[in-house]
């Protein structure tokens, strides 16, 4: 069953790109998907990834406080990157109001800002370009982490995976 599912969702993937790449010549449509790929992992990275670790999981502090803790903010530089970031810089007031209009988390920004300053929980922002920094050195940190002989296998064999290469 899991196969049949795996193969439809391969042929669905490469109906997608190929009806693309007749669309719009190869030497536009290429370029397009790397960059568009590269902006969006990006953009979902640096707005993920947290210094805090919850070893014991996230429950053992409340909604409000492990997303603060867990996401993070940036200030966009220019309209430019405001307009390519597509409202992920926006990321903490994104995971507490996620149906809200995006063009209200500016002024809920300043809410939340206060709201964490009273209750003495960091409210983390970051210029744009020192949360790619700040992102990139964590994630350093981690693969160079030693890791926990008695913690849970980070994957598991049982699933299909594809042949190497």
């Amino acid at each position: 069953v899991l196969n049949r599912k795996l193969n439809g969702e391969l042929f669905r993937l490469l109906a997608h790109y190929a009806i693309w790449s007749m669309l719009f010549p190869l030497k536009v449509f290429l370029p397009a998907i790397i960059l568009s790929g590269l902006l969006t992992a990006t953009i979902v990275t640096v707005s993920h990834i947290s210094e805090d670790l919850f070893f014991d999981g996230p429950h053992k502090v409340d909604y409000v406080e492990a997303q603060l803790r867990s996401t993070r903010d940036f200030k966009c530089s220019n309209p430019v990157f405001e307009y390519l970031s597509g409202g992920m810089n926006y990321q903490i007031e994104h995971h507490l109001f996620p149906i809200m209009p995006r063009y209200k988390y500016p002024a809920l920004q300043k809410v939340l800002m206060q709201f964490a300053k009273e209750h003495n929980i960091e409210y983390r922002l970051d210029g744009d370009w020192q949360v790619l920094r700040r992102t990139i050195n964590n994630l350093a940190d981690i693969a160079k982490a030693p890791t926990d002989p008695k913690g849970p296998l980070s994957r598991d064999d049982s699933y299909p995976t594809l042949p190497a290469l």
